[in-house]
C-alpha cells in the first residue's frame, strides 16, 4: 500500500509524465474510503475505492489524479492542458427546473404523479429534487399532488384509462370518455326508425330498425290486431322529466293511451312486467290545466279516458301515472320517483 501511495504522490508532484504506471492491484491493501457525500468511484489506478468529488471541489489533473466528479457533474478544466486541474460543476444537461435544486443524495424513486413502485432502493442518487418536499414530479416540473392529472377514471366499480371510452350498458345510448379531469358522458340520439346497439368497441351507436321489429329492451303484445307499438317497462324509479328523457334517448317517448286497445295492451304488459304504478306520457307541465300527450296531441277526454276514482285536478299535480289494480290514471307531483313506460313505434 505504501508503494502505491508513493507512486501516486510522485505523480502528483511530477505533472508531466509520459504514461501512467501502476503496481498490480492488491485490494487487500486498500483501505475503506471514508463516508462519501456522493458517489464512490475507483482510484486513478482502478484498484481501490475512492470518494467522487462534489460540486466546487477540485478534479482532473493528469490521468484524473486530482479526482473524479460525482454523477451529474462535469470537471470544468482546460481541455488543451492535460495536466490542468479543474472544478466540479453541474453538468449543463442536469440544470434543474424552477422549483427544484441539485442534490447529491436524491431518492432513487422520486415521487411522481404516476403510481410509485412497490420497492425502492435506499442509495443516494445525484439528481434534481423538489424544493418543496411535499411536491411531486410531472413532465419534469415539481407540482402539488393535487394538481396531478388523473391517470384513470372509476365508473360503476370499473377502472378506465385516460383516453378510454365506453358505453354504459345499463343506459342505452350513454357513452363516456375518461380524460384528465374525470369522466364525461354524452347521449347518442337515434332518429325514429333507428335503435341503439353496442359496437364491437363497446360504445353505443345507432342502426336502422327493421319494420315491425322492436329495439333492444322493448317488447310488444303479440296476437293483437293492428300494428302494435313496442313498449319498455322501466322498474328503476325516476322523476317524470328523467323518465321522458330516458324514453327519448331510445328514439321513443312516454307511452300514449288514447284508445281502449292501447289501454288493454299497456295493462296486460304492465301486469306481466312491472307490477307498480308507472308514469305515462300525459301531463300539463307546459300549460297548467291543458293536458297534452308526449307526442304533442292534446288530451280529449270525450274520445277516451281511464281515470281512477280519485282524479285530482290540484295545482302541482301535473303528471299522470297508472295506479293498481286496474291501472287507472291518476295525477301526481312530477318530481316524485316512479317506474315508467316507454313507447316506440317501429313502423314509422
Amino acid at each position: 500500500m505504501g508503494t502505491l501511495l508513493g507512486t501516486l504522490l510522485l505523480l502528483a508532484a511530477v505533472r508531466s509524465v509520459a504514461a501512467l504506471s501502476c503496481l498490480p492491484c492488491d485490494r487487500s491493501q486498500c483501505l475503506p474510503p471514508p463516508s462519501c457525500p456522493a458517489d464512490v468511484v475507483k482510484d486513478v489506478c482502478g484498484c481501490c475505492a475512492a470518494c467522487a468529488k462534489v460540486e466546487g471541489e477540485r478534479c482532473g489533473g493528469p490521468w484524473g489524479i486530482t479526482g473524479t466528479c460525482s454523477s451529474g457533474l462535469t470537471c470544468n478544466k482546460d481541455p488543451n492542458d492535460f495536466n490542468a486541474d479543474g472544478v466540479c460543476v453541474v453538468d449543463g444537461a442536469q440544470q434543474c427546473p424552477s422549483g427544484s435544486s441539485w442534490s447529491y443524495c436524491g431518492s432513487a424513486c422520486p415521487a411522481t404523479c404516476d403510481e410509485q413502485p412497490m420497492f425502492c432502493t435506499l442509495q443516494c442518487v445525484a439528481r434534481c429534487v423538489c424544493d418543496d418536499r411535499t411536491h411531486v414530479w410531472h413532465n419534469n416540473v415539481c407540482i402539488p399532488p393535487g394538481s396531478c392529472p388523473r391517470q384513470f377514471c372509476e365508473y360503476n366499480g370499473r377502472r378506465y384509462k385516460v383516453g378510454e371510452s365506453w358505453g354504459v350498458r345499463e343506459t342505452a345510448g350513454k357513452n363516456c370518455l375518461c380524460d384528465g379531469r374525470g369522466e364525461r358522458c354524452l347521449f347518442v340520439d337515434c332518429s325514429p326508425g333507428s335503435e341503439h346497439y353496442l359496437t364491437t368497441a363497446g360504445t353505443w351507436d345507432c342502426r336502422p330498425v327493421r319494420g315491425g321489429t322492436c329495439p333492444r329492451g322493448y317488447t310488444k303484445l303479440m296476437h293483437t290486431s293492428g300494428k302494435s307499438p313496442c313498449y319498455r317497462f322501466a322498474r328503476k324509479p325516476a322523476t317524470y322529466g328523467e323518465a321522458a328523457a330516458s324514453c327519448r334517448a331510445d328514439g321513443g317517448r312516454l307511452v300514449t293511451i288514447r284508445t281502449p286497445l292501447a289501454q288493454f295492451r299497456v295493462t296486460i304488459l304492465a301486469f306481466l312486467k312491472i307490477h307498480a304504478g308507472s308514469w305515462i306520457g300525459l301531463s300539463d307541465r307546459g300549460r297548467a290545466g291543458t293536458l297534452v300527450w308526449s307526442d304533442g296531441v292534446k288530451y280529449n277526454g270525450r274520445r277516451y279516458s281511464h281515470w281512477g276514482p280519485r282524479y285530482w285536478n290540484t295545482p302541482g299535480y301535473n303528471c299522470v301515472y297508472l295506479v293498481q289494480p286496474l291501472y287507472r290514471w291518476q295525477r301526481g307531483r312530477c318530481g316524485l320517483r316512479r317506474a315508467y313506460i316507454c313507447e316506440y313505434n317501429p313502423y314509422n
